[in-house]
């Protein structure tokens, strides 16, 4: 009877487990084998930016603060992974060697970089995401949603985990070990030999089931960049400000440091930069 009961302890609480699991939406590219899953977020509220008096990581860097309440009115999908190379290929019809040669970085990094179908796609500016994300909308593969980028508030909310938050500080974990792709904190010889891009999906999720929020390649995110934004952000929906120069990346990358791959760290790149090191993560959002 006793091993009955432990039995029967340990289904409940895999039933449970699968049950906090955040529904999904399968979407599959037509004439082809590629499929991607788009992870529900609940609406709901946060705190957004950095906590200076955090016990585990005091965060003072000025560009996330002030910390601010932040609502998130609707709910919405993310992906589970960043755009790999093999999706962008099939709806595009163009390479990453096709889109290094537009990059005025050209080969920079080397061998550091990864080439196949499951390494995220980068040498993509944020115009280049757009074009991709039209180019999806027009196949009209989910009735009644849109494809965009996240604003950076969504960004945030999603690699915090939503509603199923365990306030961890990177995306998924305390120790970025368990979740993030960036630079080993000892500068040594063999450390940096170790240094690569990986393929997605190759370390643990977060609550939602959302991989490499933390590190491997930077996301670009909707908003316009500015590191005083948070000053002025409105607390329902912000979308970032009016204008600017650069647009707001998020998630660190394998070439940065621990530091960036923070969930509230933010940064800037201009729009038109074919960088090495971005990628993009898509959101998907019922049309009003």
């Amino acid at each position: 009877m006793k091993f009955k009961a432990i039995t029967l302890l340990a289904a409940l609480l895999l039933s449970f487990a699968a049950s906090a699991q955040s529904p999904k939406i399968t979407v599959s590219i037509p004439n082809s084998d590629l499929k991607f899953d788009m992870i529900l977020v609940k609406k709901g509220a946060f705190v957004m930016g950095g906590d200076p008096d955090s016990p585990l990581a005091p965060d003072s860097a000025s560009n996330r603060l002030p910390a601010h309440h932040v609502s998130i009115s609707r709910d919405f999908y993310i992906a589970s992974t960043v755009v790999t190379q093999a999706l962008w290929q099939t709806l595009m019809g163009t390479s990453l060697t096709d889109m290094q040669a537009l990059s005025p970085l050209g080969e920079q990094f080397g061998t550091w970089m990864g080439s196949g179908d499951d390494y995220p796609m980068y040498y993509v500016n944020w115009n280049d995401a757009q074009e991709f994300i039209a180019k999806l909308n027009s196949l009209h593969l989910v009735k009644g949603y849109t494809f965009r980028l996240p604003t950076e508030a969504e960004w945030e909310y999603a690699a915090r985990g939503g509603k199923l938050t365990k306030d961890h500080i990177f995306a998924g974990s305390d120790n970025s070990a368990d979740v993030a792709w960036h630079a080993p904190l000892e500068q040594d010889e063999e450390s940096l030999r170790s240094i690569r891009m990986h393929p997605v999906a190759q370390k643990l999720p977060n609550e939602l089931g959302l991989y490499d929020m933390s590190g491997n390649v930077w996301e670009w995110c909707s908003d316009w960049y500015d590191a005083q934004y948070y000053s002025s952000s409105p607390s329902d929906d912000p979308q970032g400000p009016d204008s600017g120069v650069n647009r707001s990346v998020r998630g660190g990358c394998f070439l940065s440091g621990a530091e960036s791959s923070i969930i509230t760290h933010r940064d800037g790149t201009p729009f038109a930069l074919r960088i090495p090191l971005n990628g993009f993560r898509l959101v998907m959002s019922k049309n009003k």
